[in-house]
């Protein structure tokens, strides 16, 4: 097998009205720079447009963990990539692509330079960049959160806009004027589903705020804010679906969308909402259960959910010890012993930890609840609690059946 070389291209944030083409012709046009006699076969690799590269996201970003396979299947010859945080924003997978890599004798090439990974000064140095990119992240992130609780304190509106309301940007411009959500609403009345609305917002050419098709699950969200005295009682929010089975909410078709059960108990499916509604969503977009269990149960019988455990005595008495670190710093606060921006910071760093260790508490109780053998003969709403307790979601590829790295865990898990 020849070992061809790979771009990897990347931007942490995509938004319909700054989807970062400039940016990705950019990095595109640095890419093919660098490669020079490696131009004209270099692959690129940009399906991770628009996830961030977080540690804890990194189950996110499929080309990467498809970078790493082929990497370690010998199939890659160089990396190149615009900038080293591209691919090295995370001291732990830097590490891990290092190895493979040298392992796998291909080098990195970067704005930043040439890494060969048998070197030892050129792997100090991607270690070097990859804790400042990590630490700069980081920083990012404590800010964020910092920022968050300022306009919760604040009162303000935070999340997404819903669809339809009104807000005023800093610049005077107002978001939201050409949303009409009681359009949506009429056409739902009209339609009698959300497949059919959606089929017929796409046929009447209505925008959505993605510049995507309408979806069906997108006009349920829309439908479910503005009435929700017109949602048949099935479909309410908060009321489960009757006649789960073992894979219900799991499956994620390679379009993204959740895959959802047909109403047949003697022959389960599982379908693709967007491939009823979108004739040019690929083929095929239902598969039976008989198929792709037996790969899910595969696939479960190699975890072992009590060795995740923790120890949840060390844990507590920790979070005992920072909750009045919390408080004495607020006291230190009210006395003037230090001043605001250093109270803030300082509780920044305490509610970090506090929400780490209280995640662990959380994972722990969770995984308490699942045996290391599921019992595939109990009744199918109680193995998909378990499946539900493993896996977020199982990610499908073209075929509909799980594809490696595909297994994401549930927050709590992270």
């Amino acid at each position: 097998m020849n070992a061809l070389p790979v771009a990897y291209i990347r931007r942490s944030v995509a938004r319909r009205g700054d989807p970062g083409d400039v940016s990705r012709d950019s990095q595109i046009d640095k890419v093919r720079s660098l490669a020079n006699g490696d131009g004209p076969s270099l692959r690129i690799m940009d399906g991770d447009w628009g996830i961030s590269a977080d540690r804890e996201k990194t189950h996110k970003r499929l080309a990467f963990l498809e970078l790493m396979a082929s990497v370690e299947r010998g199939e890659v010859s160089a990396i190149y990539a615009f900038a080293l945080d591209r691919l090295a924003r995370s001291v732990q997978w830097s590490a891990r692509l290092l190895d493979a890599c040298e392992d796998a004798g291909t080098v990195i090439i970067t704005g930043e330079g040439r890494f060969d990974p048998k070197d030892d000064r050129d792997r100090q140095m991607l270690h070097f960049y990859a804790m400042q990119n990590e630490g700069a992240l980081r920083a990012m992130k404590r800010k964020a959160e910092a920022s968050v609780k300022t306009r919760e304190r604040r009162g303000d509106k935070i999340g997404q806009r819903p669809y339809g309301e009104l807000r005023t940007r800093k610049d005077g411009t107002v978001a939201g004027a050409d949303e009409d959500a009681a359009l949506i609403v009429a056409t739902f009345r009209e339609a009698g589903s959300y497949f059919a609305a959606a089929r017929l917002l796409n046929d009447r050419k209505v925008a959505t705020r993605s510049g995507r098709p309408w979806y069906p699950r997108t006009v349920q969200r829309i439908v479910n804010r503005q009435d929700s005295a017109t949602i048949p009682l099935g479909h309410r929010r908060g009321v489960r679906s009757l006649g789960s089975r073992p894979l219900s909410g799991l499956l994620i078709c390679h379009c993204g969308a959740v895959m959802g059960q047909t109403t047949s108990h003697w022959s389960p499916k599982y379908r693709c909402p967007n491939g009823v509604s979108n004739p040019d969503h690929e083929r095929p977009y239902m598969i039976s259960e008989a198929r792709i269990l037996p790969a899910v149960m595969e696939e479960a019988g190699h975890l072992r959910p009590s060795q995740w455990r923790v120890q949840g005595d060390t844990d507590a008495a920790e979070i005992t010890r920072l909750a009045k670190r919390r408080d004495d710093v607020i006291d230190f606060a009210l006395d003037r012993s230090i001043d605001k921006a250093e109270r803030d910071r300082r509780l920044a760093e305490i509610d970090v930890a506090l929400a780490e260790l209280r995640a662990r508490a959380q994972a722990d109780a969770m995984l308490s609840l699942v045996p290391d053998a599921i019992d595939w003969t109990a009744p199918p709403a109680v193995v998909n609690e378990a499946l539900q307790a493993l896996w977020s979601g199982i990610k499908l590829g073209p075929d509909l059946m799980p594809i490696a790295y595909g297994w994401r865990r549930p927050e709590w898990r992270k």
